[in-house]
């Protein structure tokens, strides 16, 4: 994902990237290709109460922690919107459909939204904030399911 041509980002490059990073974390789980689109003040504010970090170091350390456990997910149903509020600075909220694989061990369904505020600066668009909270609702037969690690 080439999102640092020099242009300044659209819309739809701004939702590209955050699905790029989503996508990146909880269903590749790749650590570097996420890291590569962070700022380097980066804070990563997780659903559950000890997922959090600051700093492009702590994030790495955190993520790669964090995927030691977590099985792979497959993510649906996603939605996407962006704004600027300020000059080079956009801010991209979503909610999307997260289910882990068929072979995983434990099948979790849950809904989740997530804010993220990218910074444009010296030709660059980098994530500098991001915010996943877990949503429940009632899928199937009235269960709750939510995955927790």
């Amino acid at each position: 994902m080439d999102i640092n041509s020099g242009e300044k980002p659209s819309e739809y490059k701004i939702i590209e990237l955050a699905k790029y990073i989503i996508h990146k974390q909880y269903c590749k789980k790749d650590v570097q290709s996420v890291i590569s689109k962070m700022d380097k003040d980066i804070i990563w504010n997780g659903p559950e109460e000890d997922n959090y970090a600051s700093g492009i170091k702590e994030v790495e350390e955190f993520l790669n922690k964090y995927n030691e456990n977590a099985p792979a997910y497959n993510i649906s149903d996603e939605e996407y919107n962006t704004t600027q509020i300020s000059n080079g600075i956009y801010l991209c909220s979503g909610r999307m459909r997260i289910e882990t694989y068929n072979g995983a061990d434990v099948v979790s369904l849950f809904y989740q939204k997530v804010v993220l505020i990218f910074r444009w600066y010296y030709n660059c668009l980098k994530c500098c904030y991001i915010n996943f909270s877990n949503v429940y609702k009632n899928i199937g037969g009235g269960q709750r399911y939510r995955v927790s690690n």
